[in-house]
């Protein structure tokens, strides 16, 4: 009996022990997720009259079963995620696009995060134009020739009339795209291209006015123009639209002359106190953080702001409606400011 009951004691100690340890280990199967979307291709916005703002990007983020962790615009979600140890699809839009508009290049990326027990994996989201664009520029010959005709641009996803005076861009999803003539009742496809993602193709309309009295119309693709572009950049001063976020401003520290963007999210007070409601105590610094619902000073940059124009357009003592407000400032990044690292000396700021 003695040794039965030293072996069941024994039994039940080195269960409470498995348990022990089972419940160790799950409580440290976790790691940490941070997303952060490249401003990069703000670049090749230009010419473009819609320009997104990333911090209204949708982000998703789901696990390898499917199961939303979140869903919901970029600004609004937390600095990082507490996750259980696997991998994650993460995924930004601009916004929802499933049929032609005018002016709407859709950006976005996917990719797939794998986070191991104890790690911090940050996920930089590099947008790329998820869809195609076109132009259309009929010159005098073809208004001349067809004078009440209609334009259309026709894609798998649905059609955009395109009338003589119309100038912006038309976006579809890639594929291929047709234009089609409708005249006195008769609708006739005068050409078609295949587009790919990224692509804006810009298409010059003629006729050939000594066939018109035969009805023999010419239509003839004068010019295309592809946007697709690469840029690069050695050396010279940083611009707007490849300004660092918080997070990796932190690690440019010394850098002068720098862009750096963020949220207005408040006011330092104090040596590593901040004010994030109003009314505000202070015209001569701003806080501004990785997302609009930053408070954790491990995701905040203290900005000084200088006496004048700056001040007197930036401080939210005189502004409170800047509260929450996406904003880009360039200065010197430096160490120490209000105890956080922070912008001084601004040369500029965008709003």
């Amino acid at each position: 009996m003695k040794r039965t009951s030293s072996f069941a004691a024994l039994l039940l100690a080195a269960c409470m022990a498995a348990v022990s340890c089972q419940e160790l280990t799950g409580s440290n199967n976790k790691g940490t997720l941070q997303v952060s979307i490249s401003t990069d291709f703000l670049i090749q916005t230009k010419g473009l009259s819609h320009i997104p703002d990333p911090g209204a990007f949708n982000l998703t983020i789901t696990d390898s079963k499917g199961k939303t962790i979140y869903d919901g615009s970029y600004s609004a979600s937390p600095e990082h995620f507490e996750v259980a140890a696997g991998s994650y699809t993460v995924s930004v839009r601009s916004e929802e696009f499933d049929e032609p508009m005018f002016d709407t290049p859709q950006w976005g990326d996917t990719q797939v995060a794998k986070v191991s027990s104890g790690q911090a994996v940050n996920v930089f989201m590099n947008c790329t134009q998820l869809n195609s664009g076109i132009r259309l520029v009929p010159d005098a010959t073809f208004r001349t020739a067809y004078p009440q005709a209609t334009l259309y641009i026709q894609g798998a996803d649905g059609a955009l009339m395109y009338s003589y005076t119309e100038k912006r861009t038309a976006f579809f999803l890639p594929g291929v795209i047709a234009v089609i003539l409708s005249d006195s009742g008769k609708s006739e496809t005068i050409c078609s291209r295949k587009l790919e993602a990224q692509e804006i193709l810009t298409l010059g309309l003629s006729a050939n006015l000594t066939t018109v009295t035969d009805g023999k119309i010419k239509v003839e693709v004068d010019t295309t123009r592809n946007w697709t572009s690469e840029y690069y950049t050695i050396g010279g001063e940083s611009s707007s639209a490849s300004a660092y976020n918080v997070s990796e401003a932190k690690g440019h520290i010394g850098e002068t002359g720098a862009w750096v963007e963020g949220y207005i999210v408040g006011i330092a007070t104090n040596t590593s106190k901040f004010s994030f409601s109003g009314p505000f105590s202070k015209n001569t610094n701003i806080v501004i953080g990785l997302r609009s619902t930053s408070t954790d000073p491990e995701y905040l940059l203290s900005v000084e702001l200088p006496k004048g124009d700056i001040r007197d357009a930036m401080n939210l003592m005189d502004n409170p409606e800047l509260l929450g407000h996406h904003v880009r400032i360039c200065g010197d990044i430096v160490s120490a400011y209000y105890g956080i690292p922070g912008v001084k000396s601004l040369k500029d700021f965008e709003i």
